[in-house]
């Protein structure tokens, strides 16, 4: 990690920014389908660098950085976002490299810590965390919220078992406070979809240990645990909330994502289970596998599922009732999250367990948490008290499904050979059952080469962001606008144009509005007839066109805003700059620079 960091490797799709004669460290093609990270995080994270990282950002109107797709400030905040200090420390460069390694890595150390505290031992904690690490979903989904509830909900949940189980007040007092901040800092990444999955898992771990060792007689170590976690979470989370309450009314208040409400069902089987044929997804000449994107497609491996098979046998000496209690809660939330994935289950589940906030696509990357766990516990407590004809078994009926499931899967709107099927789901089943043998660690540890070097295939690696702010039109805005004093927008061209003018640090207003700046849209839209389109999250489309300002919604989180830049009424002031490919699109504007960029021929105009 530390290396990875101070070479400034990172796993960014910023390449899609480059030109043909940019060099990588690792030659992998970007991946356009992770928008959210390249178009939308990467030139925030960059604009607050080149500002400062002040304390509001402008895209589209004014926000709040702190609730922003955890955005990098420089406030006190900063002790609720660890995974952020860097920035305010490093280079850009070796700054976003060391966010990315730390929450990636983390996911491991989170984890490992905290299966450790549940006593499992180190030989099978490992590689169960790295494989947790290495988890598909989670790197096609790699954003912060992906990654950080496991991080410190697993040390924080690690730090709360320990304390419980220390005698002298200092110890209960120091435990309790460490694993409250670690819960604040799980909890105001701000993004219920993962967080939920994770952080529900842990709760009820947590519960189980508070209730033995109420049960031993401890009830004054719990209350003193428990008071200085909660306290120490409350006031933190309390803080963080009260300060940053304008924007995140604002946030509730949108009606995408604030007021959605997921319903359960309607994944396709394929994706759920199909994440052994990641390898074959992963390919750069796919552009679709089981009829979705990459991302929506992405799942885990379900070592959990052989493990459930052999739980009902006798137990280990070594399994007390805590642990045996643990199981069974977990099977219990396992289930829920694979029936909210698949079936269709009443309203009312869905609000009783939190889970209406996670969309069914998510808790395909979210419920990796929860299944590793399980697995974990169920292999050290569990597979060896099974006979080998149970545990080979087990094997066959996980074989045939992950089998099975290879001769749905298909990439391109096609199904992939039967060779493929048989080559790639071997490359798991082989190591599994390995491990269903008495080479239990060796079997896990193949399992951990095949997950990692799957993951590996996911992400390019890049030595730098350079293909962001070092492009022609980067410079040509710099250039141009060097105090940043402008606001500039676009009418044309692709995603990348509006990337490199965000990215600048300039006033933006045509890339990503994370939640309505009302004082902003109120120029647009002074009447409000527009409002359900524009209180959302949104991509924000321009279009040229004579006549008066019109809204549509194109997408869930896509808004097209139809103006004429040479209105009377035109809402942006004069020294508007306006990124183009064809000059005519802003007939009321000068020329003041042309480029070339991507192959395209572009105009900085400039309307006094």
């Amino acid at each position: 990690m530390v290396v990875l960091s101070a070479l400034g490797l990172n796993q960014s799709s910023v390449g899609m920014y480059g030109e043909s004669t940019d060099k990588q460290f690792f030659e992998a093609p970007p991946r356009p389908i992770r928008s959210d990270e390249w178009y939308v995080r990467l030139p925030w994270v960059l604009s607050q660098e080149r500002n400062g990282f002040p304390d509001e950002m402008t895209s589209l109107g004014s926000h709040d950085p702190w609730i922003t797709y955890d955005l990098p400030a420089s406030g006190p905040e900063i002790i609720l976002k660890p995974h952020l200090f860097p920035y305010l420390i490093l280079d850009i460069n070796k700054a976003v490299a060391a966010e990315w390694w730390l929450l990636v890595f983390g996911s491991a150390i989170g984890s490992y810590v905290f299966m450790k505290a549940l006593g499992i031992r180190r030989q099978i904690a490992l590689p169960v965390a790295l494989i947790l690490m290495s988890t598909p979903a989670l790197h096609w989904w790699n954003v912060n919220p992906s990654f950080a509830p496991i991080l410190y909900g697993g040390i924080g949940g690690a730090a709360l078992l320990y304390s419980l189980q220390q005698t002298t007040r200092s110890n209960q007092v120091l435990g309790g406070l460490f694993s409250g901040w670690m819960f604040s800092c799980a909890t105001v990444v701000l993004y219920p979809p993962f967080q939920i999955p994770t952080l529900g898992a842990l709760g009820l771990i947590l519960i189980i240990q508070c209730k033995r060792e109420i049960r031993s007689k401890n009830v004054r170590g719990v209350l003193i645990t428990l008071g200085f976690a909660l306290g120490t979470f409350s006031l933190l989370v309390g803080w963080f909330l009260l300060k940053h309450r304008i924007g995140l009314s604002a946030l509730v208040q949108t009606v995408y994502p604030g007021s959605r409400k997921s319903i359960s069902g309607g994944q396709n089987i394929s994706s759920v289970f199909g994440a052994p044929y990641d390898l074959k997804y992963s390919d750069h000449s796919v552009t679709s596998a089981n009829y979705t994107n990459q991302s929506e497609n992405s799942s885990i491996f379900y070592l959990v599922l052989p493990m459930i098979l052999l739980l009902g046998t006798s137990v280990s000496l070594r399994e007390t009732s805590r642990v045996r209690h643990v199981i069974y809660a977990l099977v219990t939330w396992f289930t829920c999250l694979m029936s909210w994935m698949l079936l269709s289950l009443p309203s009312l589940f869905g609000q009783l367990t939190l889970l209406s906030r996670v969309p069914p696509p998510r808790a395909k990357a979210a419920i990796a948490f929860t299944a590793m766990l399980l697995a974990a516990l169920i292999l050290e407590y569990r597979l060896h008290q099974n006979s080998r004809g149970r545990r080979m078994l087990a094997w066959g009926v996980f074989a045939f499904i992950t089998l099975w499931i290879g001769t749905r899967v298909v990439v391109n709107d096609l199904p992939i050979s039967p060779r493929d099927v048989w080559l790639i789901g071997g490359l798991w089943l082989i190591p599994l059952a390995v491990l269903m043998t008495r080479f239990t660690v060796i079997g896990l540890w193949l399992l951990t080469a095949v997950s990692l070097l799957t993951a590996m295939r996911i992400n390019p690696i890049n030595s730098s962001v350079d293909a962001l702010t070092k492009n022609p039109l980067a410079m040509a805005v710099n250039q141009t606008d060097t105090n940043r004093t402008g606001t500039w927008m676009t009418f044309s061209g692709p995603a990348q144009m509006r990337g490199v003018i965000v990215a600048t640090g300039v006033n933006s207003v045509a890339s990503v509005s994370p939640y309505p700046d009302l004082d902003f849209w109120l120029k647009l839209d002074p009447t409000r007839r527009y409002e359900d389109y524009w209180n959302r999250y949104a991509h924000v489309q321009m279009v040229s066109s004579v006549g008066p300002t019109s809204m549509s919604l194109l997408q869930t989180d896509v808004i097209q805003v139809t103006l004429d830049p040479c209105a009377t009424d035109f809402p942006f002031p004069s020294g508007t700059y306006f990124v183009e490919t064809d000059p005519s699109l802003v007939p009321c504007a000068n020329v003041v620079r042309e480029l070339t960029y991507q192959g395209l021929r572009l105009y900085v105009l400039k309307k006094d």
